[in-house]
């Protein structure tokens, strides 16, 4: 009688799931639910557009959030000379 291997835990977190999560890791946990949600039936590569689709997402709120940065910078300098933003 053989004895099969037992298959490896898929649930135990490997050597990169142990890292620490970046703001864009963040992110995209954030938007994967909703993306999870949106698949209806869910198609065969599921997880793979669900995870390709989470970082795009990650992306786009990382640009925003760069480009609010930039946009409040420029306004507090332009109250600080005392002109309008839009010039």
């Amino acid at each position: 009688m053989t004895t099969k291997a037992k298959p490896k835990n898929p649930v135990e977190p490997t050597a990169e799931a142990t890292e620490a999560l970046n703001l864009r890791d963040q992110f995209a946990l954030a938007a994967l639910p909703g993306i999870i949600a949106s698949f209806h039936p869910l198609p065969n590569d599921a997880f793979e557009i669900s995870a390709l689709a989470a970082y795009r997402y990650a992306d786009a709120l990382l640009e925003a959030r760069s480009n609010a940065a930039q946009l409040t910078a420029r306004v507090k300098k332009n109250r600080e000379a005392g002109t309008r933003p839009d010039g």
